[in-house]
């Protein structure tokens, strides 16, 4: 049998559609013999197949706060925070209610969730909740009264700063100051539909002051590592120091030898620089920061732009320096190196090239990797 409808009607008709009807329509579409209609129906049946069990999640996420609401309390905020983990930057909270019937699909645990999928997420929550709100401890109250405590107190200000109060406080894992009766769930944001809630609003609110921030300190690469101990994070701590977002208490080994790590890697620049020059090269530029990455020193080979990274080595089976330019490290290197012939006009050829300094032994080693890898 074939339905008396051309295929791009039958798309018509699915668009207009409310998913709820899907297996009906369905139904209805495995009786026409065209294989792309058919397609069709078997499409709808698998994207009706996960609204069902995408409802049946929500239905388990809900389930806590159906109880109270069964019991009349009506408003309850769940709270939860991000950036407990992280070395730089505040951690924030945020408390959140939730109007009862409320069945956003694919809330989750923040850390389920894409960057994108959190963005969204956070617009459909904001928009629709009884009332929401943020918590933000700094990082030097982090160093004053631990991250524990600057935790419960960001969860404090967030609940205080709502501007409906509630009846109920779902908190994952934690208990605040409060004369709000409250109860603490063990891994609330991934079984508890406020709580998730809560949980991609602190989260998306911290990675948006992140990224602002990582406008301002481009050395450690906040927006990527949002303040977290990356390895390429905790060598920026290294060679810059601490920014006066860092938590010092957070810290510890990386920088009681900050200044000893400092000094070796600025030595190591000097001799790379005394070592360019006694080839008879022109050293035009040091320490040119841009797009997020830095080059440490910018010669001239003839007619060739070269582009020269410095590691140290202060042992000497610590490696070889080449070793420590991973892929990441070369890719902000190399846009590094294209911003500055762009702003140079430079149009000649151009390399990279890595100088591993040996700092080991009483006498300095120096060892050039030319053409280390391909700027293009």
């Amino acid at each position: 049998m074939q339905l008396k409808m051309s295929v791009n009607e039958i798309k018509n008709l699915v668009a207009s559609s409310d998913i709820s009807s899907y297996p009906s329509l369905a139904e209805s579409l495995y009786t026409d013999n065209r294989k792309q209609v058919k397609t069709i129906a078997c499409s709808l049946m698998k994207k009706y197949d996960k609204y069902v069990l995408e409802q049946k999640r929500i239905d388990r996420l809900k389930l806590v706060e159906n109880d109270f609401y069964a019991k009349g309390i009506k408003l309850i905020a769940g709270i939860d925070e991000a950036g407990r983990g992280p070395l730089c930057g505040p951690v924030v909270s945020a408390a959140v209610i939730m109007p009862q019937q409320s069945r956003i699909p694919k809330i989750n645990d923040s850390k389920k969730l894409s960057s994108e999928s959190r963005d969204k997420l956070y617009e459909s929550i904001t928009e629709s909740a009884v009332a929401w709100a943020v918590g933000i401890v700094d990082n030097k109250t982090i160093d004053e009264i631990n991250i524990l405590n600057a935790a419960k107190l960001s969860m404090k200000i967030a609940v205080e700063s709502l501007k409906i109060k509630p009846q109920l406080l779902l908190i994952d894992a934690l208990k605040i100051e409060s004369n709000i009766s409250q109860i603490s769930y063990i891994k609330g944001d991934e079984n508890i539909y406020s709580i998730s809630a809560a949980s991609i609003i602190a989260k998306v609110t911290r990675d948006r002051m992140m990224k602002r921030y990582a406008l301002k300190y481009p050395e450690y690469c906040l927006d990527a590592n949002k303040g977290y101990g990356t390895y390429e994070h905790i060598e920026a701590i290294k060679k810059y120091g601490p920014s006066p977002l860092h938590r010092k208490s957070f810290l510890s080994s990386i920088y009681t030898s900050h200044a000893q790590n400092y000094n070796i890697g600025m030595q190591a620049e000097e001799f790379a620089v005394k070592y360019i020059i006694g080839l008879g090269k022109q050293v035009i530029e040091r320490n040119y920061k841009r797009a997020g990455g830095e080059i440490d020193i910018i010669y001239k080979d003839g007619d060739i732009l070269v582009f020269c990274e410095v590691k140290a080595r202060s042992r000497a089976d610590y490696g070889r320096a080449e070793e420590f330019v991973n892929y990441d490290k070369k890719e902000k290197l190399i846009l590094t190196a294209k911003k500055y012939m762009f702003e140079k006009c430079w149009f000649g050829s151009s390399r990279f090239d890595i100088i591993g300094v040996d700092m080991s032994g009483g006498d300095k080693k120096i060892h050039l990797y030319e053409n280390a890898f391909n700027i293009n």
